[in-house]
Parts: structure tokens; C-alpha cells; sequence
């Protein structure tokens, strides 16, 4: 059974004859027409020549798939050949930017470096500019100091040796002390009181600028002697307030800026090793009062 082609309608069918009914008999077939010899001869050279005429329409339409092939192909790899020059200098550029980007972030790490290394120097310089500048005060200062300490011990010492004033009254007049002279002893008794007062404000003074600096004087009043805060000039006998060891009077203060000593305290030390000579031997020492006030 033959399939029905498209938009065409399905041939009818031969209906049977009915059960009983002879079928009528069928048409003789029509001859086949007969070919003369050259349409015989000219349709044998057109099948002869069939297969060359398709052979050569099959090359034709080879080449021209072939070239237009060709033809894409070579868009193809041009099309390529421009993507992959394309993402090349992209990578170049990307690798030329990363490491300019790279080198560039070195250079700012080395000048944080050496800038931090460059503050923390001055930082070093200035502080030890500082450290010596309050060293080179001390220095000038300790004299003046020291100054002030003589003449404190001087101005003690000369009270000492005049003795203490005689009050003006009628007890002066009935003793007879009640003199001109003995009113200046007087009158130059108070003065040097006063003086004293004000020195030992400007040696406070001076202490005060030397502390401010980081200078403080070196302790010595009942410490046990260090050889590296004292130095040992003279040595007396031990008692039981000064026992061995211990310093018993300062001759010279000393001075120390932390740990740094700027001047050793120059001290008198108790020794047991020093005899004590009896009362009244011609050997024994003189009391001299070395303190400084």
C-alpha cells in the first residue's frame, strides 16, 4: 500500500463486486510505445554522460563548499589571531601594571622603613641631647651649689663663734653690756640670721632647678656607705649611733641623675678599726663639726 504524499488525496480504492456478481472483464493493456533510433541513440549519450555531468556538479558544489570553508576558516583564524594579539597585550599590560603596582609598594614599605628608622634615630638624638643638655645644667648649677652649702656652714660656724646677742634693757645697763659695741655685735648677729634665711631659700631654689632636671642630691645622713654613691675621705670611730659602716657626716653632697652619677658624695665613715684614745690623751682628736647644715 503506497503512502499518501502530501497535500494530495489518497487514490480510491477498487470496490469489490458484490458476493455473486462475476467481475467484468479487464481492459487489454496499452502497447508500449516504441522509441525510434535517435531518440534511442541520443537518450543512451545523455545516461552515458549522467555520471560525468554529476561528478562535475559534485565538484563544483565541493568547491564551493571547500572555498567558502576556506574562507571561514581564515575569518576564523584571523578573528582568532586578533583575540589572542588582543588578550596578549592585555596580559602584558596587566603584568606591566602588577609589577609597577608591586615595585611601587616596595618602595613606599623601604621609605616607611626608613623614615621610621630616621624618627626613632632623632627620637634617640633628641633625647640624648636632652639627657646631656640637663647634664651640662647640673655641671654649671653644682658649683653654685656648692657655693651656697660653704657659705651656709660659714655663716653657721661665724654664730657659733660670736655667740648668741645680748638683749638691750635694764638688765644690759645694770650689767654694763648695754655698749655701742655690743649693739653692733648685735645688730650684726641678726643680719647674718637673715642672710642665712635668705641663702638657704636660693639653695632651695637651686635644688628645685636641679630636680626639675632629674637631679637629685645622693642620700647620706645614717646610710650605710656604698663605694658607688660615696667616697670615703676621712674615717672615725664607730659608736652606737654610727655604727661600722655607716656614714657619720657628708663633706661634700653628691649628685645623681637616675642611675648616672654625676659627682659622688664625699663622706666621713664609721670604722671599728679606728682606737678611740682615752679622755684627756694628747693623741685624741679634736670634735670638728664637718656636717653642712
Amino acid at each position: 500500500m503506497l503512502l499518501p504524499r502530501p497535500n494530495h488525496p489518497a487514490p480510491a480504492e477498487p470496490v469489490p463486486p458484490p458476493v455473486g456478481v462475476a467481475r467484468p472483464p479487464e481492459p487489454p493493456a496499452a502497447p508500449a510505445p516504441e522509441l525510434d533510433a535517435p531518440a534511442l541513440r541520443e537518450l543512451t549519450a545523455q545516461l552515458a554522460t549522467l555520471p560525468t555531468r554529476l561528478e562535475q556538479q559534485l565538484e563544483s558544489q565541493h568547491s564551493s563548499l571547500q572555498a567558502a570553508l576556506l574562507e571561514r576558516l581564515a575569518t576564523l583564524e584571523k578573528q582568532v589571531s586578533r583575540a589572542g594579539r588582543e588578550q596578549f597585550k592585555a596580559t602584558t599590560l596587566a603584568e606591566a601594571q602588577y609589577e609597577q603596582t608591586t615595585a611601587t609598594l616596595e618602595m613606599l614599605r623601604a621609605a616607611d622603613a626608613h623614615h621610621t628608622s630616621e624618627l626613632e634615630l632623632l627620637q634617640q638624638q633628641l633625647a640624648h641631647t636632652r639627657t646631656q643638655h640637663q647634664y651640662d645644667v647640673a655641671l654649671a648649677l653644682l658649683p653654685i651649689a656648692d657655693s651656697l652649702d660653704e657659705a651656709l656652714r660659714a655663716g653657721e660656724q661665724l654664730l657659733t663663734t660670736t655667740g648668741a646677742p645680748v638683749a638691750s634693757g635694764w638688765l644690759a645697763r645694770t650689767l654694763g653690756l648695754d655698749t655701742p659695741y655690743m649693739s653692733r655685735i648685735t645688730s650684726m648677729h641678726e643680719a647674718v640670721q637673715h642672710w642665712l634665711v635668705g641663702l638657704t631659700y636660693v639653695r632651695q631654689r637651686v635644688f628645685d632647678l636641679l630636680a626639675a632636671a632629674g637631679i637629685e642630691p645622693i642620700p647620706t645622713a645614717n646610710q650605710v656607705f656604698d663605694p658607688h654613691l660615696h667616697h670615703a675621705l676621712d674615717l672615725a670611730s664607730s659608736s652606737a649611733t654610727h655604727p661600722d659602716g655607716t656614714i657619720i657626716s657628708e663633706l661634700r653632697r653628691g649628685y645623681c641623675m637616675g642611675p648616672r652619677i654625676i659627682r659622688h658624695a664625699d663622706v666621713v665613715v664609721a670604722s671599728d678599726a679606728c682606737a678611740t684614745p682615752p679622755e684627756g690623751s694628747p693623741t685624741a682628736p679634736a670634735d670638728v663639726d664637718r656636717s653642712n647644715g
